[in-house]
């Protein structure tokens, strides 16, 4: 009798592994669906078609894969995921939220230019000048909805004149 009870609870706990591992599965690859929606939603090199497609073709596929495989509290917070995203494909502001994205995008791009440069402070003064600002105030224009954009871009150019200071003290 022991050793049918043990055989029932090693089935069961195998089973109860495996759905686990099913709704495991299943989140991952939803969680993987929606970073293809902000993908495309933005514009983002690499992203898999129009936010629209990747809604339909990837998001709501994973969406039901999450809802079949996991608990209800599970698969209710995944609906609610789905609906925000879906949800901003008809933001008004979508255009200007593309924008401000690739604006500040750009000057992260910019910003990683001056960190990878290796040079004097006549070098590293350039690339400020000519690169990273112009890439700032391009993305200041473009985020007027954010309300700290200057803030933040010209306390990242403060950093790097900081770094140039440093670097023309100690002779490099």
């Amino acid at each position: 009798m022991k050793t049918r009870a043990f055989i029932v609870f090693v089935l069961f706990a195998g089973f109860g592994a495996a759905a686990r591992a099913d709704c495991g599965a299943a989140q991952v690859q939803f969680n993987s669906a929606s970073e293809a929606l902000q993908a495309a939603y933005y514009q983002r090199a690499g992203a898999a078609g129009t936010a629209e497609s990747v809604a339909q073709d990837t998001v709501a596929p994973a969406l039901a894969g999450v809802q079949a495989a996991c608990p209800a509290e599970t698969g209710a917070a995944a609906a609610n995921i789905s609906a925000q995203l879906t949800a901003m494909l008809q933001d008004p502001m979508r255009e200007q939220l593309v924008a401000c994205d690739k604006a500040t995008v750009a000057f992260g791009e910019k910003v990683a230019v001056f960190e990878q440069t290796v040079g004097g402070p006549e070098i590293l003064d350039g690339v400020v000048r000519f690169e990273v600002v112009p890439a700032a105030t391009r993305a200041i224009q473009a985020c007027p909805h954010v309300s700290d954009m200057s803030q933040r871009t010209q306390d990242a150019i403060s950093d790097m004149y900081a770094y140039i200071d440093w670097v023309a003290d100690n002779d490099y």
